[in-house]
């Protein structure tokens, strides 16, 4: 059993504001980061303290590393990335697996390899061993991450210029909380690169039930209805930044197959 997961278009509503030195380039790049990961036992208030069994992180990979696909106003572009796969394991009966997905828009500027880069997997296991080693102290695991970013610049470069699909790419076993450590890289990376858009949110819930598989999303909010496997699921989502200078609507799609 795997899901299929990606954006898989975009309609700009508003994208971004004129330059004074360029009054007629009115247009902006955007793209995405993403985050991750199963959950133990999922709480009504996805408790930050909450222990994780896989993780894993990435980026939309057009463009990369250095910009993006670009939008003008009332702009629509196909583009089916960040495209996600991956398998899930054998259920036991009555068994339920949940799993949490954060999608982050950036604008890209100066910053956009900085900020894939923040968004591989290297990161989150020095940030890993940072956290455990300090003890859980926020500011020392802060700092180490914010030092290492800074001092292989280059070397995450080159990583993610040989970005793979996913699919092919093994999860980091966690067994840890780590929900606080992706908070801490998308803080981390927001107040030192590209300006962040907005985030999208989905929970998935996947259960066998009577010999049936059985899967809904949680987004923005809304509960789906649990369907059976080898169902799509297609699912519009707007974003719009504190400024509303760039205003989106995203299509996303969903499939799981048995």
């Amino acid at each position: 059993m795997y899901i299929q997961f990606q954006l898989q278009k975009v309609f700009a509503e508003k994208s971004g504001e004129s330059s004074f030195f360029d009054p007629f380039n009115t247009k902006s790049e955007w793209y995405q980061t993403w985050q991750i990961c199963e959950l133990e036992a999922l709480t009504e208030d996805h408790d930050l303290n909450q222990k994780v069994d896989w993780a894993k992180q990435g980026f939309s990979v057009i463009g990369s590393p250095y910009d993006a696909p670009s939008y003008g106003d009332n702009e629509e572009r196909e583009i089916n990335d960040p495209k996600i796969s991956f398998n899930l394991p054998d259920l036991p009966e009555g068994k339920q697996i949940d799993i949490r997905l954060d999608i982050h828009w950036w604008e890209s500027d100066s910053s956009t390899a900085k900020v894939r880069g923040a968004f591989t997997d290297s990161t989150l296991k020095v940030l890993m061993k940072a956290w455990e080693e300090s003890g859980k102290d926020e500011q020392k695991a802060r700092e180490e991450l914010e030092k290492w970013l800074s001092n292989n610049g280059s070397d995450l470069i080159k990583t993610i210029s040989r970005v793979a699909d996913v699919s092919e790419q093994t999860w980091l076993k966690i067994g840890m909380e780590i929900l606080p450590l992706f908070s801490l890289i998308v803080d981390v990376v927001r107040k030192n690169s590209d300006d962040y858009l907005w985030m999208h949110r989905f929970i998935f819930q996947i259960r066998k039930k009577d010999g049936v598989f059985e899967w809904r999303i949680t987004s923005n909010n809304n509960v789906d209805e649990w369907k059976k496997a080898e169902k799509s699921e297609v699912i519009k989502l707007k974003g719009e930044d504190k400024d509303r200078e760039n205003v989106a609507v995203a299509t996303y799609i969903c499939s799981v197959f048995d």
